[in-house]
């Protein structure tokens, strides 16, 4: 009987061989027209593609096997990736004439990280001669897994690992050849990284370098030392450079500290060591992947790639990019802005909050600066403090003594149930408090949103309603739930409850079986929607009006806090050119009560002016908001509306044409509550640190004239 690793050779000769006859049989197609696609991609897709008999349309096939050709974003036409078409149903027209923005996106970062990686039939020929070479060693007699020979020293890079792109989690290894021969069985495994406490990582082609002085990263089958030794060079050249050595590194899971690729423009990052007991009591999960962190791996879903985001990682999130970023220093005197990486995703008995002076004590421990008046006056409102929720949050968030008086803030809602609104929750205090996006599905790059790929004009739904009944604006969601369900131009995903910032799974993720995550049937929903309605819940916001922005969903809100809760991300004027609005008063009708959010808290005088504005049809209602005692603006918002109006009724009447100029206006900001998984274009991480970098003067002003 042949051992498992023979059998691995084996599956290796089928992958070359494969790999080479699509190349041998398309001698004329050109490598930059190709997608990047590994020949363990290519040939896991000859299955579904011989049993469908046809490829999509302006799609080359060989035999079962399908070449995407290539487009720049700006003129590239329908053609899905390789792997969606076993996602999908069938009768579902993808809606983007795009390519899918990630695989461009990984093709670009390619080319900007100036590393010398094969080219497509480069790596085909090398994986068919090293098939070959595993053939021929084969047919010699058989030797134990301990005894067969492995080369991991050509590839090794060391003192260095891989980031992101994890095939099936860790696992632990006695040694680095055992770690490399488990890569070898894994299909898609390209490279391998080996840590000094035994962690094994099978990682695809696309997982980048960056230096670790604890590990070691080498490639399943040796193919291209050239590249390696590149890579080494440019790890190496980067630590000269004056980046932070691995020892320098916080005591933190060390899956991905740094990537080499260049140092782009932009804020100087420091990020102060605390211990892991800051970050929700010491919970945080020990992986700190990309996977991890925004909950991949992704599903692509009508060329995007669709993230399982928990609403609560924000904070989580943003320590992650800081981590990552290669503008990170570890040199105080280098920073521009500074992360207090201290959270709770749920204050509670099992992710407490940090203890204020114990967190205190220690950022003093770490930069003693922080009691010099002249540094703190300089740098103390360069400081950022994150936290999870719109309410419940921790106290140091609350401090007003100095340093910490000065530092900014951001968390997931301004409390729109606050005394005037959002704008009451920093009224008079001596701080900046912004009001961060919820992490969305979708963390590719910003410039590649969906919203500003989308097809223009009507979906296959007119209007769609994607929650429960649950909430302060209980009545008005159920309302809603049973005017959808009754209306074929609504899609509707109606059974899917959230648990501590989490929707429950409908099943166990199969791409065989096309089973979806709830998330991609959320995302394919919006995708497939011309409208997305987006009542409030607990809080008056919710995850899903970010994810209908960046799918490029038209969002129907209904209470006047709604719009402008995202500055300085998006200002009111903005929102209100794409979004409609509402009022919950002409959806309810007279006969049923106003929540807590329809009836108030009424608008301060400065914003009350820019709604009129902004929004010249609602001025009535927006006089009735801002009526004396709650009582008298329900009595006035139900005069407005005597009756109830369905919402396909008020969706209808929206012409085609302001339907395309609605759309054109989400396209123009979308990209702006994206949360990436890395820097490069200008997402919210990237506006936030802008920010922060510029209010120097006015938060220095801010902290003196409050009294607080």
């Amino acid at each position: 009987m042949p051992s498992s690793q023979s059998a691995c050779g084996w599956a290796a000769i089928a992958l070359g061989a494969a790999a080479g006859l699509f190349v041998a049989l398309r001698p004329g197609l050109m490598e930059e027209d190709l997608e990047m696609h590994t020949a363990s991609e290519m040939i896991s897709y000859i299955g579904d593609s011989m049993a469908a008999g046809s490829a999509p349309s302006g799609v080359a096939t060989t035999r079962g096997l399908v070449a995407v050709p290539s487009a720049d974003v700006a003129s590239a036409q329908a053609a899905p990736r390789l792997r969606t078409a076993a996602l999908l149903p069938p009768q579902l027209p993808p809606p983007l004439a795009r390519r899918s923005a990630h695989s461009s996106h990984d093709q670009e970062q390619q080319a900007a990280k100036k590393t010398e990686l094969p080219s497509f039939s480069a790596v085909v020929e090398e994986e068919a001669a090293a098939a070959a070479a595993a053939a021929t060693a084969a047919e010699a007699p058989a030797t134990s897994a301990e005894e067969e020979p492995l080369e991991p020293e050509k590839c090794l890079v060391k003192n260095s690992a891989r980031s992101g792109h994890e095939l099936e989690g860790a696992s632990k290894e006695v040694s680095l050849e055992k770690c490399q021969r488990r890569c070898r069985c894994i299909e898609g495994c390209f490279y391998y990284t080996y840590w000094a406490n035994g962690n094994c990582h099978a990682q695809s082609r696309e997982a980048s370098l960056f230096p670790a002085g604890e590990a070691q990263t080498g490639q399943a089958f040796c193919t291209a030392p050239a590249a390696a030794a590149a890579a080494a060079a440019a790890a190496a050249a980067a630590a000269g450079a004056g980046e932070p050595d691995a020892s320098a590194l916080p005591n933190l899971p060390r899956t991905l500290p740094f990537e080499v690729r260049p140092l782009e423009p932009g804020p100087r990052l420091y990020v102060y060591d605390l211990p892991a007991k800051f970050r929700n009591g010491g919970k945080d999960p020990e992986c700190f992947t990309a996977d991890c962190v925004f909950g991949g791996p992704p599903e692509n879903i009508f060329g995007v790639d669709i993230w399982s985001s928990n609403q609560f990682s924000m904070p989580r999130m943003l320590y992650y990019r800081f981590m990552t970023s290669p503008r990170r220093t570890t040199k105080l005197e280098e920073a521009d802005v500074f992360l207090i990486p201290a959270y709770s995703s749920k204050p509670s008995e099992e992710t407490p909050c940090a203890d204020n002076q114990e967190l205190y004590n220690a950022l003093f421990e770490l930069n003693p600066l922080l009691r010099q008046k002249k540094w703190v006056k300089e740098k103390g409102s360069r400081h950022l403090f994150v936290d999870a929720r719109g309410h419940e949050t921790c106290n140091y968030m609350w401090n007003m003594t100095l340093p910490w008086r000065l530092a900014h803030r951001v968390n997931i809602e301004l409390n729109g149930m606050y005394a005037e609104g959002p704008e009451g929750w920093t009224k008079g205090k001596p701080f900046f408090w912004y009001q961060f996006p919820y992490p969305a599905v979708y963390h590719g790059p910003a410039a590649l949103t969906p919203a500003k790929l989308r097809t223009l004009g009507h979906a296959k739904y007119l209007w769609s309603f994607a929650g429960t009944g649950r909430g302060i604006a209980g009545q008005l969601r159920g309302i809603l739930m049973n005017q959808c369900n009754r209306c074929e131009s609504c899609g509707k995903v109606t059974s899917i409850a959230e648990v501590n910032g989490e929707i429950h799974q409908a099943g166990a993720r199969d791409t065989k079986k096309k089973v979806l995550s709830d998330y991609a049937q959320l995302s394919a929903l919006k995708l497939q929607s011309t409208f997305c309605v987006e009542p409030p819940g607990d809080t008056i916001t919710r995850k899903s009006l970010v994810d209908s922005i960046v799918l490029g969903c038209i969002p129907v809100v209904f209470e006047h806090q709604e719009l402008d809760m995202y500055e300085p991300f998006i200002n009111l004027e903005e929102f209100a050119q794409a979004v409609v609005y509402v009022p919950e008063a002409q959806v309810v009708g007279n006969k049923v009560p106003l929540s807590l959010w329809g009836k108030g808290p009424k608008p301060s005088q400065s914003v009350f002016k820019r709604l009129k504005q902004a929004y010249p049809q609602h001025a009535a209602v927006f006089q009735a908001i801002t009526a004396g005692a709650e009582g008298g603006r329900e009595k006035k918002l139900r005069a407005l509306f005597p009756r109830a109006v369905k919402m396909a009724e008020i969706l209808r009447n929206i012409s085609a044409e302001e339907v395309q100029r609605r759309q054109k206006a989400l396209a123009t900001f979308a990209d702006r509550l994206v949360i990436a998984t890395e820097d490069g274009g200008r997402d919210a991480l990237r506006i936030l640190l802008e920010k922060i970098v510029s209010n120097d003067e006015e938060a220095a002003s801010r902290s003196e004239q409050s009294v607080l």
